[in-house]
């Protein structure tokens, strides 16, 4: 990004009220503007090369005119006008109307900047013939092996099983199931609570005492509040008008006397007076010892079936009839065209030629 113009400044006037702006004028760039302005005013024209000769140079500031020019295998002589461009070599001048101007350099140009045709030869237009292939066909044996991993299945039916068993009813005796419960306390023994500190919950009991007072003395001094603080300088840049403005800002404004503390001269410790208690509560009687008994029973019984899961204790008798499958019988046999040629595609272009004739219009 390019650094940003100034062209005018502004900055307070004496009084602080108001601004002053100036304009900054470059001397040497406007000469230098004038220069180029009366050069270029007419338009700009290249008329040729400087043809090579010892005795035959321009410099910058040389007021040779006419000047000799290439002209093809041979030489002509050529009065430039205002504007006109040269070039000697590698360098660039353009005639000011007094004098040769050096202005630029022609380094990295090759012979083909200075001609005035070229020509080449190239082949664009044309088509690909359509290769052929030949090819000799040959005979492939298919084999079949028994494969859990292989890509084709027989077609073929297998017949369903049968099972033939024997039916079986299993039922427990008689079970004494306890159907009613009855549960007394055997014994109790006293116990006391003593009660301390409660870690949570609300409190609901305050010991008796008493808590002195506090005093705390403090160091003051006096100073002025600030009603404003003011504003610092600033600088501001309007990038389409190219102008650099200042501003001075303000200092604070002084309030009236306040009074605050400083230090904290001295602080008297609280002290606490109170009456210890312990609180224990009377006997209570907690339970130590259950007895339970059956008060009743009664007789079940229990039918066994098929287990939905867990490990089978009862197997069936019986027999299932062996499958038989019947299948389909397949031959498999092709042919295939592996060996052969390709033939190799020709091309056939038209010539053209390109020729390159630079336009010196101006």
């Amino acid at each position: 990004m390019p650094n940003p113009l100034v062209s005018q400044l502004t900055i307070p006037d004496s009084n602080g009220t108001g601004s002053i702006t100036y304009d900054i004028k470059d001397a040497q760039a406007r000469d230098d503007i004038n220069t180029l302005y009366t050069l270029i005013e007419g338009g700009v024209e290249f008329i040729g090369v400087i043809a090579p000769s010892p005795a035959h140079q321009i410099f910058d500031g040389d007021t040779t005119n006419p000047v000799t020019i290439k002209d093809g295998s041979s030489t002509k002589s050529v009065t430039a006008s205002v504007g006109d461009i040269v070039f000697q070599d590698t360098n660039e001048f353009i005639w000011d109307g007094s004098v040769w101007r050096a202005f630029g350099e022609a380094t990295g140009l090759k012979a083909f900047a200075f001609a005035d045709t070229g020509s080449t030869s190239y082949t664009p237009a044309g088509s690909v013939s359509q290769p052929s292939f030949t090819g000799s066909s040959s005979s492939v044996t298919i084999t079949a092996a028994d494969n859990t991993s292989g890509n084709y299945q027989p077609k073929g039916t297998v017949s369903k099983p049968t099972f033939t068993g024997t039916g079986v009813r299993l039922v427990t005796g008689n079970i004494a199931v306890p159907k009613t419960y009855t549960t007394t306390t055997a014994t109790t023994e006293n116990k006391t609570a003593t009660v301390s500190a409660a870690g949570s919950g609300t409190a609901t009991y305050t010991p008796g005492g008493s808590c002195s007072g506090t005093a705390v003395t403090l160091n003051t001094t006096t100073v002025n509040s600030i009603t404003a603080v003011g504003s610092l300088p600033s600088a501001t840049y309007t990038a389409s008008t190219e102008n650099l403005a200042f501003s001075w800002g303000s200092l604070p404004t002084k309030g009236s006397a306040q009074t605050v503390a400083t230090t904290v001269k001295n602080v008297t410790d609280p002290s606490f007076s109170g009456t210890a208690v312990r609180l224990v509560t009377d006997n209570i009687a907690v339970p130590k010892t259950y007895t339970t008994t059956t008060a009743t029973t009664e007789n079940k019984t229990a039918t066994v079936s098929a287990a939905g899961s867990g490990t089978a204790t009862y197997t069936p008798g019986g027999t299932v009839s062996q499958p038989t499958f019947t299948g389909t019988k397949v031959q498999l046999s092709g042919t295939t065209t592996a060996a052969g040629t390709v033939s190799k595609p020709s091309f056939t272009g038209t010539a053209a030629t390109i020729t390159v004739t630079p336009d010196n219009t101006p």
